[in-house]
């Protein structure tokens, strides 16, 4: 897939239920406007899911950081595992307490609320 849009990065992501890893598009810059807001909005005290994947909001919030093709299946704890091992490379250093994946996903669905999906290209939807 050839992009021209700018802050364009292919991320390899493992996939944990069959040990095989894919590669991803992300918008470098939408990553850091992330943790940007994330930092700014700690909360912490969410609970874990009972419930496989992840919340509607979050998928949407994905869709504002990552564009172009995408596996049928891939589990959503990979993907914000992810994430959350970006925070150093975002943060340049570690935050006390470290960000955790339910903090991550509760972000992501807020934070969706405020930025545009991406579309297939990476570009932003008007």
């Amino acid at each position: 897939m050839q992009t021209t849009v700018p802050n364009t990065e292919e991320v390899r992501i493992l996939n944990t239920e069959n040990n095989t890893h894919y590669f991803f598009y992300i918008r470098t810059d939408r990553l850091a406007e992330f943790y940007k807001f994330l930092m700014a909005n700690r909360n912490a005290g969410q609970p874990q899911s009972v419930m496989p994947g992840i919340s509607g909001a979050a998928a949407y919030g994905l869709d504002c950081l990552f564009f172009g093709p995408k596996p049928g299946r891939f589990p959503a704890k990979d993907i914000l595992d992810w994430i959350r091992s970006q925070q150093l490379a975002q943060l340049g250093e570690y935050p006390n307490p470290t960000v955790s994946s339910q903090e991550i996903e509760f972000a992501l669905g807020k934070w969706a609320e405020t930025v545009p999906q991406l579309l297939a290209d990476g570009s932003e939807r008007a």
